[in-house]
């Protein structure tokens, strides 16, 4: 799966959250009664109903698709099953240390946290790419990954967040949405290159007899 399309996908859903709301849940404007310009508003204040509970699903939804193309490798027993083994915890590690950099990465800044928990969790299932036969009933895996995706869009589409590029009541652009993707995206991606040759090396690695 094409890692761009995830991020964008996501980037749509929360724009398009945001217009479903109105705004009015999560985002406020400042008015100021001489010039009527609205003004945005700092990121705390934008961010101040996300709780550390919206972080989580995310990561539910990616575990939830990793399971079903994970526990037949776990549980069978095949000649390649140490190094399917490998392969599937692999996304399970990722998915953890993400999840760390979200809960305590942002404390003064819940939307960028908001952001990465969205990005990271479909970006580590859009980069699950096993070896060759190393899972069992591996062409069951892409549409399984496909479908995490699509479930983490949903939610993102469907909880509302203060993380749509577009403050709708307004009509102004949200520079706290913006920065915040922009953090996550690069962030998720560097995190991923720095983690991706010792990714490798694990799932590569032969046993030794």
């Amino acid at each position: 799966m094409n890692s761009v399309w995830p991020k964008f996908a996501i980037l749509v859903a929360c724009t398009l959250s945001g217009a479903r709301t109105d705004g009015g849940r999560w985002e406020l404007a400042y008015e100021d009664p001489f010039n009527q310009s609205t003004c945005s508003p700092p990121c705390a204040d934008v961010g101040a109903h996300l709780r550390p509970s919206h972080l989580v699903p995310p990561f539910i939804v990616a575990v939830c698709a990793w399971l079903p193309s994970a526990l037949p490798t776990l549980i069978l027993s095949r000649s390649e099953q140490a190094r399917g083994v490998r392969a599937c915890v692999w996304p399970l590690l990722q998915l953890w240390l993400h999840l760390l950099v979200a809960r305590v990465g942002f404390p003064q800044n819940p939307v960028w946290a908001y952001a990465w928990a969205l990005h990271a969790a479909a970006a580590v299932l859009a980069g699950w790419d096993p070896p060759r036969r190393a899972l069992a009933y591996q062409g069951c895996q892409p549409w399984l990954r496909g479908l995490g995706v699509a479930g983490v869009v949903l939610y993102a589409w469907n909880t509302g967040g203060p993380a749509g590029l577009i403050r709708w009541r307004t009509g102004t652009h949200s520079p706290c949405a913006w920065a915040g993707h922009l953090v996550a995206v690069t962030g998720v991606d560097v995190v991923t290159g720095l983690m991706g040759p010792l990714g490798e090396a694990v799932i590569r690695s032969r046993s030794c007899a």
